[in-house]
């Protein structure tokens, strides 16, 4: 039954753009064969090409060169930022410490929140949203939400810019501005910003007050296992034994990868994507009345759309089925970690059951996601196949 796929899953991965793949080719050559802490010159040059894209990747983002970090991602960026915050936080203070962080945070935001609890005995509080003000606000989180949580003893406050899996946007000036007053971190995940293209990339503009900001190359597509952490305070090791990222990050440094991300930064930076994105939800949005009975779970307005199906179908994994019409969608985020339902047990997205989605409504959502190569073509294919199963559940012919 598998046709040639239809790609709708940007949220998770986007494909390797060709100047990035150009840019980074040269470095996993035998040219640019030297460690970047090596002293010969194979290693100044290595190390040169990583400053020069430090340099060039800041002015991008808008931030100091000395504010950006290379991490192999947002994941190891994001335990970073909270490990650094809480240590510091313990260092000061013997006893106490709260976290707020939203509960639809990433999963690396999530349970490294929960291991500072269990290791640190930090208190953390989650904040889910409100029912009537997520159907009046599309599930943001704004300053407001957070005033009745924080405490004296508040050190950090976790919230992402645009959620992975809705696609909402959260209030980021609003509560930064108000933790900056406080004295208080704040984590913004950024990783699905980049999607946008054109200023939204600027994160460190737009969010000046944040004390850490991060990111992952292979959303704005660049390379897979490299990404970033801005951070505007003193930073913590996270591994020792080493001398790069100031001494706060020991290990080998992936020349190629950051070579990568550069050229695909300054790339996506150059483009506002919005538009497109725009004229394809406009698309979908026509497209899904010719199946009522389609709820969207959230409308964030950008890349991102969560399209509840579960009136018109009751799928064990809509996601899968439509894998086998060669549509890529996903149920939820990639990096989930209570997705393995290999002992039997339902283990559904915690974003969606924070949003209050039953088993049948999570089993049959689907997240679309956009890149810049898709088409209008791409959102026709997919109503195609929903239409077929809505077929084949009734037991129509097709």
């Amino acid at each position: 039954m598998k046709t040639k796929t239809v790609y709708l899953d940007g949220a998770s991965n986007t494909p390797l753009s060709p100047k990035a793949y150009a840019a980074m080719k040269p470095f996993i050559s035998k040219l640019y064969v030297g460690n970047s802490m090596s002293t010969h010159s194979y290693g100044v040059t290595s190390f040169e090409a990583v400053e020069k894209a430090r340099k060039e990747m800041s002015h991008v983002l808008g931030i100091k060169p000395e504010e950006l970090f290379f991490t192999s991602g947002a994941t190891e960026s994001n335990n970073w930022a909270i490990r650094s915050s809480t240590m510091a936080w313990r260092k000061e203070h013997p006893e106490g410490g709260h976290i707020i962080c939203s509960a639809l945070e990433h999963d690396s935001v999530i349970r490294c929140c929960e291991q500072m609890q269990d290791l640190y005995g930090i208190d953390i509080s989650f904040v889910t949203p409100n029912p009537g003000l997520f159907v009046y606000r599309h599930g943001s989180l704004v300053s407001s939400d957070l005033l009745p949580l924080i405490r004296p003893d508040t050190f950090l406050i976790c919230a992402m810019d645009i959620n992975n899996e809705l696609g909402i946007h959260n209030d980021i000036q609003g509560i930064t501005e108000l933790a900056n007053k406080l004295d208080i971190d704040t984590l913004i995940d950024c990783t699905q910003s980049f999607s946008l293209g054109g200023t939204r990339v600027a994160i460190g503009k737009s969010y000046p007050k944040a004390t850490f900001l991060s990111f992952s190359a292979h959303k704005f597509y660049g390379p897979t296992g490299v990404g970033g952490l801005i951070c505007r305070k003193k930073l913590l090791p996270l591994i020792i034994g080493g001398a790069q990222e100031q001494g706060c990050r020991g290990g080998t440094t992936n020349v190629a990868g950051i070579i990568g991300m550069c050229a695909a930064l300054k790339e996506v930076g150059e483009t506002d994507y919005s538009d497109h994105y725009g004229d394809l939800s406009r698309h979908l949005i026509q497209r899904t009345q010719e199946l009522s009975g389609i709820r969207y779970n959230s409308w964030g307005g950008n890349s991102i759309v969560s399209l509840n199906c579960s009136d018109i179908l009751n799928m064990d994994h809509l996601a899968s089925a439509l894998d086998s019409y060669g549509i890529a969608v996903s149920a939820g985020s990639a990096c989930d970690s209570t997705h393995d339902e290999t002992a039997g047990e339902f283990n559904g997205s915690h974003v969606l059951k924070a949003i209050g989605l039953t088993e049948k409504e999570i089993r049959n959502t689907i997240r679309i996601s956009y890149t810049r190569y898709n088409t209008t073509k791409d959102i026709d294919r997919l109503i195609t196949a929903l239409k077929d199963l809505v077929a084949l559940q009734k037991g129509d012919k097709i």
